[in-house]
């Protein structure tokens, strides 16, 4: 399906981040969670920067982000498809009318649209793929695709659409870059310190290294290592977890409402311990997602 949200349009922005990891090491003492350093962690972070080699490709006359194609009738809009695909899809263009409009609008235009691989430079490395249609009656309730497929091999294309009016005379012409990139599904859960103490907080974040979003609800559960075994803590959240859907983007670390907190109690015998949620990371085709256990660990200190 092209657009499953037409006015969706993954950001083309920011620098790639190197993530290190850091494991304390068994000689020296975990380090305590400091209070006041959740509102940081929990900010949404960039891990992967996909849409990077965008950058060096020749500028685009791209479709604008509200939509508007400075043409034709004021209730007109064009949206383009997601910069990144991730898997088999569809690239190219929706046309629609604004929300405001309640009636139809009857344009006699037609379109010519084209589909071609480009390089890591924007160079074509084929023969383009096109269309020819007429726009005809537009329906407020309703867009116009005009797109392509494409496969799950990995690849940047360039999209076309151009306009013309009844006497054949181009109206304007708008192009966009894509990416298609492999379904990667590569998750972790992550907490903001190695070690707590006894009545901090416990706060976890998804961070989403692969190319597919991440689903997953606000419960989760605490568990306690003994000896070789992890088992149920009698600390962890019990009785009902609001029904929610939280997603973390592909490249991107969970942030704000979607990080997870676990306040420790006074009770909490020191120990090993670990958080652990149930997560949902999709193939491309959204049939057979994965079901994923992921798990934080750390210390409860005096």
């Amino acid at each position: 399906m092209l657009l499953g949200v037409p006015r969706s349009r993954a950001v083309a922005a920011g620098v790639a981040l190197l993530v290190v990891l850091l494991l304390a090491s068994a000689s020296s003492p975990a380090q305590a969670a400091v209070p006041g350093e959740e509102t940081q962690f929990c900010r949404s972070h960039e891990l992967q920067d996909y849409a990077a080699p965008f950058e060096r490709m020749p500028k685009l006359h791209q479709p604008s982000p509200t939509g508007k194609v400075g043409f034709g009738p004021e209730s007109l809009r064009l949206w383009s498809a997601p910069s990144l695909v991730f898997g088999a899809g569809e690239v190219g263009f929706a046309l629609d009318l604004a929300y405001s409009r309640a009636t139809g609008l009857s344009l006699p235009w037609s379109v010519k649209a084209s589909l071609v691989e480009v390089n890591g430079n924007g160079r074509p490395t084929g023969k383009p793929r096109r269309l020819v249609e007429r726009v005809g009656s537009l329906n407020p309730s309703r867009a116009d695709i005009f797109g392509f497929a494409v496969s799950e091999k990995p690849a940047f294309y360039r999209a076309t659409i151009a306009f013309h009016g009844a006497s054949g005379k181009k109206l304007g012409e708008l192009s966009s870059y894509h990416r298609v990139m492999r379904a990667d599904q590569e998750a972790r859960l992550r907490v903001n310190a190695a070690a707590y103490r006894l009545g901090t907080s416990v706060v976890g974040r998804v961070e989403n290294f692969g190319s597919v979003p991440i689903t997953y609800g606000a419960g989760y559960r605490i568990e306690r290592l003994e000896g070789s075994t992890w088992r149920l803590a009698p600390e962890s959240p019990r009785g009902p977890v609001i029904a929610i859907a939280y997603v973390t983007s592909p490249g991107r670390t969970g942030s704000g409402s979607t990080c997870l907190y676990f306040p420790v109690p006074d009770s909490t015998p020191p120990g090993r311990y670990r958080m652990v949620i149930e997560a949902s990371l999709p193939s491309w085709d959204m049939r057979n997602p994965a079901e994923r256990t992921l798990t934080a660990e750390f210390d409860v200190v005096p």
